[in-house]
């Protein structure tokens, strides 16, 4: 299955979990969709009115922060 294919599955399956839960993941480097690809779908989706875009940024946003390790 090509890149492009697994993110649209992907969203189709789970929409904004993806987001929420994804983008934390490709800081250590998992074998799944890269950040960027998926933020271009992302928005992609948005434009087409699939996905909200409001919410969409909201979980593009937290979900890194969430996942990000801590600098103390």
């Amino acid at each position: 299955m090509d890149l492009i294919g697994l993110v649209e599955q992907l969203f189709h399956e789970y929409g904004y979990l993806v987001l929420l839960i994804g983008l934390p993941l490709d800081f250590i480097a998992l074998p799944i969709p890269p950040g960027n690809s998926t933020l271009t779908y992302t928005g992609f989706l948005a434009s087409k009115g699939v996905l909200h875009g409001l919410s969409a940024f909201a979980m593009a946003l937290t979900g890194p922060i969430i996942g990000s390790p801590s600098r103390t």
